[in-house]
Protein backbone atom coordinates (compact mmCIF):
# COMPACT_ATOMS: atom_id res chain seq x y z
CA UNK A 1 0.00 0.00 0.00
CA UNK A 2 0.85 3.74 -0.16
CA UNK A 3 0.21 6.73 2.31
CA UNK A 4 -2.47 8.64 0.71
CA UNK A 5 -3.93 11.80 1.37
CA UNK A 6 -7.20 11.42 1.23
CA UNK A 7 -9.42 14.05 -0.08
CA UNK A 8 -13.36 14.76 0.70
CA UNK A 9 -14.51 17.40 -0.96
CA UNK A 10 -17.76 19.11 -1.56
CA UNK A 11 -18.88 21.58 -4.00
CA UNK A 12 -22.61 23.03 -3.06
CA UNK A 13 -23.83 25.42 -5.90
CA UNK A 14 -27.74 25.73 -4.41
CA UNK A 15 -29.07 23.60 -7.17
CA UNK A 16 -32.01 21.52 -7.57
CA UNK A 17 -32.11 18.30 -7.08
CA UNK A 18 -30.87 19.09 -4.42
CA UNK A 19 -32.28 22.73 -3.22
CA UNK A 20 -36.06 23.68 -4.05
CA UNK A 21 -36.48 27.82 -4.02
CA UNK A 22 -36.94 28.90 -0.32
CA UNK A 23 -35.64 29.05 3.00
CA UNK A 24 -32.26 27.31 2.99
CA UNK A 25 -32.75 26.11 6.58
CA UNK A 26 -33.15 21.99 7.10
CA UNK A 27 -32.05 21.88 3.13
CA UNK A 28 -29.06 19.51 2.52
CA UNK A 29 -27.50 19.85 6.17
CA UNK A 30 -27.95 23.79 6.74
CA UNK A 31 -29.06 25.23 10.06
CA UNK A 32 -29.89 29.05 8.60
CA UNK A 33 -31.09 31.91 10.24
CA UNK A 34 -34.74 32.73 8.83
CA UNK A 35 -33.57 35.42 6.47
CA UNK A 36 -31.65 32.67 4.18
CA UNK A 37 -33.77 31.63 1.28
CA UNK A 38 -32.59 29.48 -2.10
CA UNK A 39 -33.33 31.50 -5.38
CA UNK A 40 -32.77 30.13 -9.12
CA UNK A 41 -32.61 26.34 -8.42
CA UNK A 42 -33.67 25.38 -11.38
CA UNK A 43 -31.25 27.65 -12.91
CA UNK A 44 -26.81 28.75 -11.34
CA UNK A 45 -28.49 28.59 -7.93
CA UNK A 46 -27.80 31.02 -4.64
CA UNK A 47 -28.87 31.40 -1.18
CA UNK A 48 -29.05 35.02 -0.39
CA UNK A 49 -30.08 37.14 2.63
CA UNK A 50 -30.91 40.55 3.29
CA UNK A 51 -30.77 40.82 7.18
CA UNK A 52 -28.31 41.58 8.98
CA UNK A 53 -26.20 39.30 11.28
CA UNK A 54 -27.18 36.11 9.90
CA UNK A 55 -25.63 33.20 9.75
CA UNK A 56 -26.05 29.81 7.58
CA UNK A 57 -24.06 26.80 9.41
CA UNK A 58 -23.20 23.60 7.59
CA UNK A 59 -24.35 21.04 9.60
CA UNK A 60 -21.26 18.37 8.97
CA UNK A 61 -19.01 18.17 12.02
CA UNK A 62 -15.52 18.98 11.03
CA UNK A 63 -12.88 16.33 12.89
CA UNK A 64 -9.09 17.12 12.15
CA UNK A 65 -6.19 15.01 13.28
CA UNK A 66 -2.53 16.65 13.44
CA UNK A 67 -1.67 18.30 10.22
CA UNK A 68 -4.92 17.89 8.49
CA UNK A 69 -6.70 20.75 6.89
CA UNK A 70 -10.40 22.20 6.50
CA UNK A 71 -11.37 24.58 3.52
CA UNK A 72 -14.14 26.89 2.77
CA UNK A 73 -14.42 29.09 -0.78
CA UNK A 74 -17.70 30.81 -1.05
CA UNK A 75 -18.50 32.90 -4.20
CA UNK A 76 -20.41 35.54 -2.99
CA UNK A 77 -21.61 38.84 -4.39
CA UNK A 78 -23.50 41.96 -1.89
CA UNK A 79 -27.12 43.35 -3.36
CA UNK A 80 -27.98 46.80 -3.29
CA UNK A 81 -26.10 49.50 -5.00
CA UNK A 82 -25.15 51.86 -6.27
CA UNK A 83 -21.73 52.02 -3.62
CA UNK A 84 -21.14 55.40 -2.03
CA UNK A 85 -17.77 55.78 0.28
CA UNK A 86 -18.92 54.64 3.89
CA UNK A 87 -18.97 57.03 6.38
CA UNK A 88 -18.06 54.70 8.96
CA UNK A 89 -16.40 50.99 8.55
CA UNK A 90 -18.52 48.51 7.09
CA UNK A 91 -18.22 44.53 8.61
CA UNK A 92 -20.07 42.98 5.69
CA UNK A 93 -19.20 39.42 5.82
CA UNK A 94 -17.79 36.70 7.69
CA UNK A 95 -17.10 32.91 7.06
CA UNK A 96 -14.90 30.27 9.22
CA UNK A 97 -15.34 27.57 11.59
CA UNK A 98 -17.19 27.96 15.34
CA UNK A 99 -18.11 25.36 18.02
CA UNK A 100 -21.37 24.60 17.41
CA UNK A 101 -23.92 23.65 15.07
CA UNK A 102 -26.85 26.34 15.75
CA UNK A 103 -27.80 28.24 12.93
CA UNK A 104 -26.43 31.77 15.04
CA UNK A 105 -24.48 34.15 14.04
CA UNK A 106 -21.40 34.85 16.11
CA UNK A 107 -20.34 38.47 16.96
CA UNK A 108 -17.33 40.30 15.00
CA UNK A 109 -14.72 39.61 17.96
CA UNK A 110 -15.95 36.17 18.87
CA UNK A 111 -13.81 33.14 19.78
CA UNK A 112 -14.91 31.35 16.50
CA UNK A 113 -11.82 30.69 14.13
CA UNK A 114 -13.05 33.38 11.08
CA UNK A 115 -12.20 36.18 8.91
CA UNK A 116 -14.19 39.12 8.43
CA UNK A 117 -14.71 41.75 5.06
CA UNK A 118 -14.50 45.27 6.26
CA UNK A 119 -14.59 48.15 4.52
CA UNK A 120 -12.16 51.39 5.97
CA UNK A 121 -14.30 54.33 7.17
CA UNK A 122 -14.35 57.49 4.39
CA UNK A 123 -12.15 55.02 2.24
CA UNK A 124 -13.35 52.65 -0.61
CA UNK A 125 -10.57 50.38 0.54
CA UNK A 126 -11.63 47.08 2.26
CA UNK A 127 -9.55 44.20 3.44
CA UNK A 128 -9.80 40.85 5.68
CA UNK A 129 -9.68 41.12 9.04
CA UNK A 130 -9.94 38.58 11.99
CA UNK A 131 -12.08 39.90 14.88
CA UNK A 132 -11.35 43.82 14.76
CA UNK A 133 -7.23 42.86 13.48
CA UNK A 134 -5.83 42.82 9.87
CA UNK A 135 -4.73 39.57 8.96
CA UNK A 136 -0.52 39.07 8.73
CA UNK A 137 0.10 38.94 5.29
CA UNK A 138 -3.10 39.83 3.62
CA UNK A 139 -3.16 43.63 1.90
CA UNK A 140 -6.22 46.15 1.76
CA UNK A 141 -7.38 46.07 -1.62
CA UNK A 142 -6.70 49.83 -2.94
CA UNK A 143 -7.49 52.09 -5.79
CA UNK A 144 -10.97 50.56 -6.62
CA UNK A 145 -14.17 49.79 -5.22
CA UNK A 146 -16.56 47.15 -3.61
CA UNK A 147 -19.70 47.46 -6.14
CA UNK A 148 -22.77 45.80 -5.84
CA UNK A 149 -23.00 42.23 -7.64
CA UNK A 150 -19.05 42.13 -7.66
CA UNK A 151 -18.21 38.34 -7.99
CA UNK A 152 -15.80 37.94 -4.77
CA UNK A 153 -14.05 34.43 -3.63
CA UNK A 154 -13.63 33.94 0.25
CA UNK A 155 -10.92 31.58 0.48
CA UNK A 156 -10.44 29.65 4.10
CA UNK A 157 -7.86 27.09 5.47
CA UNK A 158 -7.62 25.94 8.58
CA UNK A 159 -4.91 23.40 9.46
CA UNK A 160 -4.63 21.55 12.50
CA UNK A 161 -1.35 21.87 14.95
CA UNK A 162 -0.59 19.96 17.98
CA UNK A 163 -2.66 22.67 20.13
CA UNK A 164 -4.75 25.59 19.95
CA UNK A 165 -1.71 27.99 19.72
CA UNK A 166 -0.18 26.09 16.31
CA UNK A 167 -3.28 25.40 15.15
CA UNK A 168 -3.38 28.49 12.00
CA UNK A 169 -5.48 29.26 9.19
CA UNK A 170 -5.41 31.03 6.18
CA UNK A 171 -7.54 33.35 4.35
CA UNK A 172 -7.75 35.13 0.64
CA UNK A 173 -10.33 37.60 -0.73
CA UNK A 174 -10.59 37.98 -4.66
CA UNK A 175 -12.29 40.58 -6.54
CA UNK A 176 -13.01 38.54 -9.43
CA UNK A 177 -15.08 41.27 -11.65
CA UNK A 178 -12.54 43.84 -11.44
CA UNK A 179 -9.50 41.43 -10.64
CA UNK A 180 -8.11 42.67 -6.97
CA UNK A 181 -6.83 40.47 -4.74
CA UNK A 182 -5.73 40.63 -0.89
CA UNK A 183 -3.29 38.00 -1.43
CA UNK A 184 -3.07 35.14 1.58
CA UNK A 185 -2.76 36.18 5.19
CA UNK A 186 -2.35 33.75 8.36
CA UNK A 187 -4.12 33.79 11.65
CA UNK A 188 -1.85 32.01 14.05
CA UNK A 189 -3.55 30.24 17.08
CA UNK A 190 -7.38 29.58 17.66
CA UNK A 191 -9.51 29.71 20.72
CA UNK A 192 -9.38 26.50 23.03
CA UNK A 193 -13.16 26.04 22.29
CA UNK A 194 -12.51 25.49 18.59
CA UNK A 195 -9.81 23.26 19.30
CA UNK A 196 -11.71 21.37 21.45
CA UNK A 197 -14.05 20.98 19.16
CA UNK A 198 -11.92 19.73 15.81
CA UNK A 199 -10.42 17.19 17.92
CA UNK A 200 -13.46 15.97 19.53
CA UNK A 201 -17.29 15.92 18.34
CA UNK A 202 -16.68 18.99 15.27
CA UNK A 203 -16.54 21.91 14.44
CA UNK A 204 -18.63 23.52 12.00
CA UNK A 205 -17.96 25.43 8.84
CA UNK A 206 -20.30 28.73 8.60
CA UNK A 207 -20.70 31.98 6.62
CA UNK A 208 -22.97 34.91 8.01
CA UNK A 209 -23.99 38.12 6.63
CA UNK A 210 -22.53 41.61 9.12
CA UNK A 211 -24.21 44.55 7.56
CA UNK A 212 -22.56 45.38 4.12
CA UNK A 213 -24.99 48.54 4.39
CA UNK A 214 -23.56 50.39 7.03
CA UNK A 215 -22.30 53.69 6.65
CA UNK A 216 -24.77 54.50 3.72
CA UNK A 217 -22.47 52.30 1.95
CA UNK A 218 -25.56 51.58 -0.46
CA UNK A 219 -24.77 47.72 -0.53
CA UNK A 220 -27.49 45.17 1.20
CA UNK A 221 -27.61 41.86 1.57
CA UNK A 222 -25.21 39.15 0.90
CA UNK A 223 -25.43 36.47 -1.90
CA UNK A 224 -24.10 33.25 -1.74
CA UNK A 225 -23.51 31.48 -5.15
CA UNK A 226 -21.59 28.38 -4.43
CA UNK A 227 -19.11 26.69 -1.69
CA UNK A 228 -16.06 24.55 -2.06
CA UNK A 229 -15.75 22.88 1.43
CA UNK A 230 -12.44 20.35 1.63
CA UNK A 231 -11.37 18.16 4.05
CA UNK A 232 -7.83 16.77 3.63
CA UNK A 233 -6.91 13.71 6.03
CA UNK A 234 -2.96 13.34 6.47
CA UNK A 235 -1.16 10.31 5.86
CA UNK A 236 -1.15 7.84 8.73
CA UNK A 237 2.05 8.01 10.80
CA UNK A 238 4.97 5.63 9.62
CA UNK A 239 7.07 4.04 11.55
CA UNK A 240 10.30 2.82 9.96
CA UNK A 241 11.40 -1.34 9.82
CA UNK A 242 13.49 -1.70 7.02
CA UNK A 243 12.33 -5.42 6.51
CA UNK A 244 12.87 -5.11 2.99
CA UNK A 245 16.69 -3.21 2.83
CA UNK A 246 17.50 0.32 3.87
CA UNK A 247 15.94 1.62 1.07
CA UNK A 248 13.89 4.99 2.09
CA UNK A 249 12.24 5.63 -0.87
CA UNK A 250 8.77 5.94 -2.33
CA UNK A 251 8.05 2.98 -3.74
CA UNK A 252 9.60 0.23 -0.70
CA UNK A 253 7.39 -0.78 1.46
CA UNK A 254 10.00 -0.52 4.14
CA UNK A 255 7.68 1.02 6.90
CA UNK A 256 4.73 -0.13 9.23
CA UNK A 257 1.18 2.21 9.53
CA UNK A 258 -0.46 0.84 12.00
CA UNK A 259 1.13 -2.65 11.58
CA UNK A 260 0.64 -2.75 7.93
CA UNK A 261 4.07 -2.06 5.53
CA UNK A 262 3.41 0.24 3.76
CA UNK A 263 5.77 3.00 1.44
CA UNK A 264 6.73 6.16 2.52
CA UNK A 265 4.60 9.51 0.97
CA UNK A 266 5.26 13.27 1.62
CA UNK A 267 3.16 14.52 3.97
CA UNK A 268 3.74 11.69 6.98
CA UNK A 269 5.42 12.14 10.31
CA UNK A 270 8.32 9.44 10.20
CA UNK A 271 9.15 7.54 13.57
CA UNK A 272 12.74 5.57 13.89
CA UNK A 273 12.46 3.08 16.74
CA UNK A 274 14.66 0.58 18.58
CA UNK A 275 12.50 -2.34 17.06
CA UNK A 276 13.50 -1.88 13.28
CA UNK A 277 15.67 -4.41 11.38
CA UNK A 278 17.84 -2.31 10.20
CA UNK A 279 19.67 1.13 11.13
CA UNK A 280 20.78 1.82 7.81
CA UNK A 281 18.45 4.07 6.05
CA UNK A 282 19.80 4.86 2.39
CA UNK A 283 17.88 8.08 1.69
CA UNK A 284 16.90 7.53 -2.59
CA UNK A 285 14.34 10.02 -3.05
CA UNK A 286 14.19 13.84 -2.22
CA UNK A 287 11.44 13.72 0.34
CA UNK A 288 9.42 15.88 2.68
CA UNK A 289 8.14 14.42 5.35
CA UNK A 290 5.57 16.59 7.90
CA UNK A 291 7.99 15.47 11.03
CA UNK A 292 10.93 13.01 12.14
CA UNK A 293 10.78 11.54 15.33
CA UNK A 294 14.01 9.44 16.06
CA UNK A 295 13.55 7.26 19.67
CA UNK A 296 16.47 5.28 20.72
CA UNK A 297 18.07 3.56 22.62
CA UNK A 298 19.90 0.13 21.62
CA UNK A 299 19.69 0.64 17.77
CA UNK A 300 22.22 2.89 16.15
CA UNK A 301 20.67 4.60 13.25
CA UNK A 302 23.19 6.22 10.56
CA UNK A 303 21.04 7.99 7.44
CA UNK A 304 23.07 7.79 3.93
CA UNK A 305 21.94 11.04 2.15
CA UNK A 306 25.79 11.67 0.74
CA UNK A 307 26.04 8.02 -1.58
CA UNK A 308 22.41 8.40 -2.74
CA UNK A 309 20.45 11.10 -4.62
CA UNK A 310 18.38 11.84 -1.83
CA UNK A 311 17.44 14.72 0.67
CA UNK A 312 15.08 15.85 3.41
CA UNK A 313 13.38 19.06 1.78
CA UNK A 314 10.67 21.64 3.46
CA UNK A 315 9.46 22.47 6.91
CA UNK A 316 10.23 19.74 8.72
CA UNK A 317 11.06 18.85 12.15
CA UNK A 318 13.28 16.65 13.83
CA UNK A 319 12.69 15.81 17.27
Amino acid sequence: GMATVVSQAQLIEFTSPDYTNGVLNGQQSWNAEPGWTVADAAGAGNASTAVTGEAAVFDDPIQLSIGGSYSLSVNLQFGGGPYSTPTAFVYAFLGGLKDSNTGASVGTGSPAADANIQIIQNTDNYRLLNNFATVPGAASITGTQLDAGDILQYDYILTLGADAGSTFYTVRLQNLTDGTDTGTGTVTGVDASIYTALTGTGAFGFFQSINPGGGASGLSGVQVNSVNIDVVVPPAPLVWDGNLGSDWDTTTLNWKSNGVAIAYADGAAVTFLDGATTGTVDLNATVMPQSIVISNQSLAYRVDTTSFAGAINGATTVN
